[in-house]
């Protein structure tokens, strides 16, 4: 680039990455919404990716996924063309990661589309109900795990907030009472003490659905 620095856009066949995911029992949902280990053979069974305009079958995630166990996998033997190995100190039975980290590889990303699940949910908004669903399908399970937590965190929120602001007002109001002598302060630690309780159960009965 402009940068004198090495670009390398990695890409692999569908027919590759499906061979790859059927060989790993890569679990996939099917049609129902149920993970089973992906055949290529029962290509029909699988949902395709949320909201895609293409007719592929994996999302972003999951090819991001697949393609980077593939270059853990694959030697350097198997690509001889993917950079000159003589200058950069590869040797043959490195894998390509191996062969990355040994050039001291600079920043490694998936390339984005424009026109993909990642836009979509940035258009969407973080409080509406199928956010999370395109955070998955575009940046992984981890990535939405940490939006659906948060959104709900947030959510749930409302009533100590609501609550903490009756403690303020009283105080405000009466200002000669103070922590030690406040009969409200002790009913409001334990409303705290049981929200933090029905938040954590609210969260679980939330994964575990």
């Amino acid at each position: 680039d402009e940068n004198n620095k090495i670009v390398l856009i990695v890409n692999a066949p569908d027919e590759v990455i499906q061979k790859e995911a059927e060989a790993w029992g890569f679990l996939k949902k099917d049609e129902k919404s149920f993970k089973r280990e992906y055949l290529s053979s029962q290509h029909d069974l699988f949902e395709p990716p949320y909201t895609s305009q293409t007719a592929k079958l994996f999302t972003p995630s999951e090819l991001s996924y697949i393609t980077h166990e593939l270059m853990k996998r694959v030697k350097m033997k198997e690509v001889p063309d993917f950079f000159p190995r003589s200058k950069a100190g590869v040797l043959p039975s490195d894998s390509m990661i191996l062969a990355l980290e040994r050039v001291e590889m600079g920043e490694c990303w998936p390339l984005h589309s424009a026109t993909d699940e990642r836009t979509a949910a940035l258009n969407l908004g973080p409080y509406k109900k199928s956010f999370c669903d395109h955070v998955e399908h575009y940046f992984g399970s981890n990535v939405a795990l940490y939006f659906g937590w948060l959104k709900n965190y947030i959510i749930w929120l409302i009533l100590p907030a609501l609550a903490g602001s009756v403690v303020f007002l009283y105080h405000y109001v009466h200002p000669e009472i103070n922590v030690d002598n406040s009969l409200i302060s002790p009913i409001y630690t334990f409303f705290i003490i049981i929200w933090g309780v029905l938040f954590v159960n609210s969260w679980d009965r939330k994964c575990a659905g």
